[in-house]
């Protein structure tokens, strides 16, 4: 008997009917940092309670760890079967199955849980985040199709808008002077721009989160591809430079760029696409103050950083932004606008690149974002 509980892959141990150890196993004195001195026959169960290192995690002081004590003796002595969780001071897991044998003898069975724990807690923030991220994405996907179908439904009854009632009213009239007719047609036409316009917009929001809903599909199975080649700087920071600094303005932030001149050997596409999330991110969240792009060039790596003035990342949340369907706050993704897909994108190009994307970031305080890249291609050992 003794040889077989020792054989046990989980801790076993047996009290009497004083709760006192009558035998337990190697495992079990393993997973609590028992000595061999006090795991001996006769040792109340009490002890063991006093010194385990299965306190829960939460307790602030020493009279709520002694009230936890008490009650744990207690509850053992009034009740029959057990089964809990233990949340151990390393972060360990141990699934406790506590039995009262007929004679009034206790027999335990620990297992320890922790990688199916952690799992189990992982698939659950997964599940979340997919059902937060749904519903981020309906919500991103059903504005531009509303904008797109109610233009639609103008231009279907294109009479209907004011422009057009007031250019066939001054042509019905019949007295109404041909410049003036002319200047009623521009302003129909130009009505008609501005909802093509939007319109355009739309789509090309629309396209957008398509994309990069294939590019996450592309990640997942590993078929996502860059394309590199030696690239001046300039022509991959300017363009992304010009077209967000009139958003910047519209916000009134402050849009300051500073580049090194030289080559970087990059996809020019996909890094635009990196800095275009960085840089957009960062005005997108930042509500006052500034946002800088900065580019440095070494030797080796040319480094992209985005730093701004928003309200930061929290530590706890540091490294998880990476992460697909992750997001910070989804209620506060939803108000700005995006699906949390994007630095889950930019990382996976930037290290198809041969580079990185990494982030420094206090709450309240701001951001800083590094997408590092080399300046050269890299040499193939022989």
């Amino acid at each position: 008997m003794h040889n077989g509980i020792e054989a046990l892959a989980d801790g076993f141990v047996m009290f009497d009917t004083r709760d006192r150890l009558i035998v337990s196993n190697a495992r079990y004195r393993e997973m609590y940092g028992f000595s061999e001195e006090m795991v001996h026959y006769g040792t109340p169960f009490s002890e063991y309670v006093k010194v385990g290192d299965y306190h829960p995690m939460q307790l602030s002081n020493s009279a709520d760890e002694m009230a936890w004590i008490a009650n744990r003796i207690e509850s053992r002595r009034s009740g029959g079967s057990l089964d809990i969780e233990q949340h151990l001071t390393d972060g360990r897991v141990i699934k406790v199955s506590d039995r009262r044998m007929q004679d009034g003898c206790y027999v335990g069975l620990y297992v320890d849980v922790t990688e199916l724990s952690h799992a189990k807690a992982a698939a659950e923030a997964a599940s979340e985040a997919k059902t937060n991220f749904m519903g981020v994405l309906s919500h991103e996907l059903r504005t531009p199709l509303t904008v797109i179908l109610g233009v639609a439904r103008i231009a279907k009854n294109p009479r209907l808008l004011k422009s057009s009632k007031t250019l066939l009213a001054a042509i019905e009239d019949g007295n109404t002077d041909p410049a003036e007719i002319k200047i009623m047609m521009e302003e129909m036409f130009d009505q008609f721009s501005n909802l093509m316009d939007r319109t355009i917009q739309s789509g090309d929001h629309l396209l957008y989160l398509i994309n990069e809903m294939l590019d996450i599909a592309k990640i997942e199975s590993g078929s996502l591809t860059v394309e590199s080649a030696a690239h001046d700087i300039a022509t991959i920071v300017d363009p992304v430079a010009i077209q967000l600094k009139t958003l910047s303005q519209k916000k009134g932030l402050s849009f300051e760029v500073i580049r090194d001149t030289g080559q970087v050997y990059a996809d020019k596409v996909r890094t635009q696409q990196i800095l275009f999330n960085l840089v957009g991110n960062a005005i997108k969240f930042t509500e006052s103050g500034h946002v800088k792009l900065k580019v440095t060039a070494n030797q080796d790596n040319v480094l992209f950083e985005v730093s701004d003035s928003g309200p930061g990342i929290g530590q706890s949340d540091i490294e998880s932004i990476f992460d697909v369907f992750f997001q910070v706050d989804s209620s506060a993704t939803r108000k700005a606008g995006g699906t949390g897909m994007g630095l889950a994108i930019s990382r996976n190009l930037a290290e198809l690149q041969g580079g990185s994307l990494t982030v420094e970031s206090t709450a309240g305080v701001g951001s800083s974002f590094t997408l590092s890249l080399p300046s050269a291609k890299p040499r193939v050992p022989s």
